[in-house]
């Protein structure tokens, strides 16, 4: 934990708490070396996964996709763990000039970055085909940073009941509402099991793409047009954590998971 945060400015304070007008705490998620929220969990997780392989004298390669900030806090998270690879895959022309140049000035020989054609749901299909290979995965020894890493989810888990008790301090017993941007869902599914364990809050998810609004309202998960916006990390038309969130709001009913998405 301490080698995640020594690469903050602050290494004993990663998340800066702000109060703005009366009732409202925000979490300044921006102070990491990407500038991006997931900093603080792709920072934990390389630690952990050094850690981990270290001790069993392993290595491992990340496959990952990006819509523009995972690529750039994944990369620094892992340019100086020895015994981690890492391959990014960016959306080629469909990310901030300061997200590419984030990932592709990155010097560390265990980073490599390749764009490819199409948005980042297109370059999610192969990487999910691949993770689908599991010879394939035991043989290359390969791994992921996206959000269906685990040890990310727990990480952002811990960012919802820090950010409840910062609020509680000024708030007292008044009731919680969290606010928080989504694309992938990842951080929303954070937010769905923190509830699930009992965090008295209640979340609002923030969505450029209507993915989400018309799989609840209409039933429908098809993949529309994407919607760009000035966040590339939310122009996402197939959150690939909605499985997650249908799971734990349903009680962990995996055959109605299974009967919805089919």
């Amino acid at each position: 934990i301490d080698k995640a945060f020594s690469s903050f400015p602050d290494p004993s304070n990663p998340i800066v708490t702000k109060q703005l007008a009366e009732g409202f705490t925000m979490l300044e998620m921006f102070h990491g070396k990407s500038l991006a929220f997931k900093d603080l969990s792709m920072c934990c997780a390389a630690q952990f996964m050094q850690f981990f392989l270290e001790e069993n004298n392993r290595k491992a390669t990340l496959l990952i996709a990006t819509s523009g900030d995972t690529g750039s806090s994944a990369l620094e998270a892992v340019s100086s763990v020895k015994n981690v690879d890492i391959i990014v895959l960016l959306p080629k022309d469909r990310i901030s000039q300061v997200q590419e140049l984030q990932m592709t000035t990155i010097v560390s020989d265990n980073c490599h970055v390749i764009r490819a054609d199409g948005t980042s749901d297109d370059i999610d299909v192969p990487i999910k085909k691949v993770f689908e290979d599991a010879e394939l995965v035991e043989k290359c020894k390969l791994g992921s940073l996206n959000s269906v890493n685990w040890c990310r989810m727990m990480v952002q888990i811990a960012h919802h009941f820090y950010a409840y008790f910062q609020g509680k301090q000024v708030n007292g017993e008044k009731p919680t509402v969290t606010f928080i941007p989504t694309g992938g869902l990842g951080n929303a599914t954070a937010a769905c099991i923190a509830t699930a364990m009992g965090l008295p809050t209640q979340v609002v998810c923030a969505v450029t793409n209507d993915a989400l609004f018309r799989a609840v309202y209409d039933d429908d998960y098809s993949a529309g047009d994407i919607k760009v916006s000035l966040a590339p990390a939310m122009n996402i038309q197939v959150p690939y954590n909605w499985e997650r969130i249908l799971y734990v709001l349903s009680g962990n009913d995996t055959a109605m998971v299974k009967k919805t998405l089919e």
